[in-house]
């Protein structure tokens, strides 16, 4: 018997010792650490308790957040505190005390499966952030610089860096999400598994630039509503890339773009900008290029010019407006009759020409001579490319108004190569005819 109570015994402190295991294994740790990578102190909380790191030591650098081997799901970390310093570095992350963002965060040292995000009311520094996370960003991120961060699955939360972002990476963006940068730039956006659907705003007005943005494997803007397509807002360049694997239906906004291009879906939404920049490629085509796998359905708006070399490459239909408010000096490709909707060349009615070396190919097309091409839009598409004022297409005007006719026809129909409209209340339009015994009429 006594026996049998000494094994019962040792069973139930197994038993115990592994509920004391499991539970440490479930906690999440927070701690601090100096300049020299010395341990100042550690705090435990339990999964289901909010994190709270206070910065009250001006000897404290780096801060490290993690949870057990488990990787348990983590609540939201507040930061907060009120020492002045330059900087307080925040590692979430199990691994070793790196704020690099050129050095990733492997999935062995994740901090955590899903977390609810960083709340920063510290105002004595800059907080810079790296973290990596299996599961799904459910809450907002608020930090002063963000170095890298490495979502395995779905943000769903709000990202805001009042310095620099320099590498986020993403399953998915969900739509709803601003991912906002106050100054400076944003190195790389790489969403890797499924859409991007979320907005991207930097408000500098110096320095705001998009190096590249990718999307892997889905589309920057998976609705097909244009009441949910993204906003992609800068006031500085996209310098190398913005990619989709699929369709892009967003609207962007920038300086200058060098590569834009849906691999193979349509383009939809509108893209503004001042230039179109050949800038030497550190990867992708060269000449720089618009590329759309589908149609393309997104109004384009180019202040200046299509340079020479430059290409707008369309695999399906062009639907929407190009509007170009100097020259077009590069190309324009369309797939079979694809010629849909209408490209302006000299929109700010200045000096901007179609130079004659600028080849309009519609399928196997060439628009031709230009910038008076005799092509007929029905042959074309229905569309038209035209330079500001806009000339009468003779071959398309109904009758031909290159022909004479024995017969007056019951109306007269005559085709611009864009679109025109009466500015003021005098005439629109003078038509003369001669009639029988040469005597002419007025309409």
């Amino acid at each position: 018997m006594k026996q049998m109570n000494a094994i019962f015994v040792r069973i139930l402190t197994v038993f115990f010792s592994a509920l004391l295991v499991e539970a440490s294994l479930a906690d999440i740790h927070v701690e601090y650490y100096d300049a020299a990578s010395s341990l100042i102190r550690s705090d435990t909380f339990s999964s289901s308790q909010p994190i709270s790191v206070v910065i009250d030591d001006s000897a404290i650098l780096w801060v490290k957040v993690f949870a057990g081997p488990n990787s348990e799901n983590m609540e939201q970390i507040t930061v907060s505190g009120t020492t002045q310093q330059q900087e307080v570095r925040l590692l979430l992350s199990a691994g070793d005390l790196d704020i690099s963002a050129l050095v990733p965060i492997p999935p062995s040292d994740a901090a955590a499966l899903d977390s609810k995000g960083i709340s920063n009311a510290w105002t004595g520094g800059v907080l810079r952030f790296k973290g990596r996370i299996l599961g799904n960003l459910n809450g907002p991120v608020n930090v002063g610089n963000l170095e890298s961060l490495h979502v395995d699955g779905s943000i769903s939360g709000s990202i805001n860096s009042a310095g620099g972002i320099f590498s986020l990476v993403a399953g998915s963006i969900a739509q709803g999400v601003a991912i906002t940068q106050t100054v400076g730039d944003i190195f790389n956006i790489d969403v890797r598994t499924g859409d991007m659907d979320g907005d991207v705003f930097i408000t500098d007005e110096a320095n705001g630039n998009i190096v590249d943005f990718v999307v892997d494997n889905g589309s920057l803007g998976s609705s097909l509503d244009p009441d949910q397509f993204p906003t992609i807002s800068l006031q500085g360049d996209i310098v190398q890339a913005l990619v989709a694997n699929n369709a892009i239906r967003a609207n962007i906004s920038a300086n200058t773009v060098r590569w834009i291009e849906a691999t193979t879906g349509v383009m939809d939404g509108s893209l503004s900008v001042q230039n179109i920049l050949d800038n030497p490629p550190v990867f992708g085509p060269d000449p720089a290029e618009i590329i759309a796998g589908g149609d393309l359905d997104a109004d384009i708006n180019v202040a200046n010019n299509l340079d020479a070399g430059l290409v707008i490459d369309v695999s399906g239909s062009i639907g929407g407006l190009i509007s170009l408010g100097g020259s077009l000096d590069g190309a324009i490709n369309t797939g079979v009759n694809g010629l849909a909707g209408q490209v302006i060349v000299n929109a700010n009615n200045g000096a901007g020409t179609w130079d004659p070396a600028a080849d309009v190919t519609i399928g196997t097309t060439t628009l031709a001579p230009v910038p008076d091409y005799v092509d007929l839009q029905g042959s074309i598409g229905n569309g038209a490319v035209g330079v500001v004022p806009f000339n009468v297409h003779p071959k398309d005007s109904e009758p031909d108004l290159s022909a004479t006719v024995a017969t007056p026809p019951a109306e007269v129909r005559i085709w611009h190569y864009g679109p025109i409209y009466g500015d003021g209340t005098g005439q629109v339009l003078l038509i003369e005819r001669s009639g029988d015994g040469g005597r002419r009429g007025r309409t």
